[in-house]
């Protein structure tokens, strides 16, 4: 294939859009092709008892796979991600101490606006103990989400009340928090799973 062949037809540059022929190009997967080989991946990383950063990284490869893109968490969100965007270690800089949660994710409906953090944990990680109380690890993490529901309400109280406008005519907020450590070959309570 030469230079010439790699040009975009004038088509493309005008207010007409030629769709993509040229045959050398990859194609996407198709969706259960994608989602089958994602999940193997998932299960072989989950058996290595992976440490948070090699959660993080694979799923930052994997978005579809962090809770709440699709208005699955909190009021809705029927229009799901805003942008179709994750974002992967947002700082929450503002009046007091500085965050960075694992993930957020935006989602809106008509006049909603979601943003959704998200913490993960490794996966080996005991929640609860045998009692049924829960561990250090978890209060630890649980007490992550706090400090962000703090941060939320001490920044929307710097702005005397007007919280900022996320789009035009879009400015009621409702933040949401999630605490995961995904599929894991242990319960909660640190039990072993049948079949892990």
């Amino acid at each position: 294939m030469s230079m010439e062949d790699c040009r975009p037809s004038p088509s493309i540059l005008g207010d007409t859009v030629v769709p993509d022929t040229d045959p050398m190009r990859p194609r996407a997967l198709a969706w259960d092709t994608y989602s089958d080989m994602a999940l193997a991946e998932w299960y072989k990383l989950l058996s290595l008892n992976p440490e948070e950063d090699e959660v993080q990284r694979f799923l930052e490869l994997h978005p579809s796979m962090i809770p709440g893109g699709s208005g699955d968490v909190g009021p809705g969100g029927h229009h799901g991600s805003d942008m179709g965007a994750v974002f992967r270690r947002p700082k929450l800089i503002g009046s007091g101490r500085t965050f960075e949660p694992d993930f957020m994710w935006v989602t809106r409906s008509s006049g909603l606006v979601t943003p959704i953090l998200i913490e993960i944990e490794k996966p080996s990680k005991r929640w609860f103990r045998k009692d049924g109380r829960p561990t250090g690890e978890f209060t630890e993490a649980h007490d992550q989400l706090n400090d962000w529901r703090s941060w939320f309400a001490r920044s929307w109280d710097s702005w005397d009340g007007q919280q900022p406008q996320w789009r035009p005519g879009i400015n009621t907020w409702s933040t949401r928090f999630v605490l995961t450590s995904h599929a894991r070959s242990t319960d909660l309570f640190g039990n072993k799973q049948l079949g892990a």
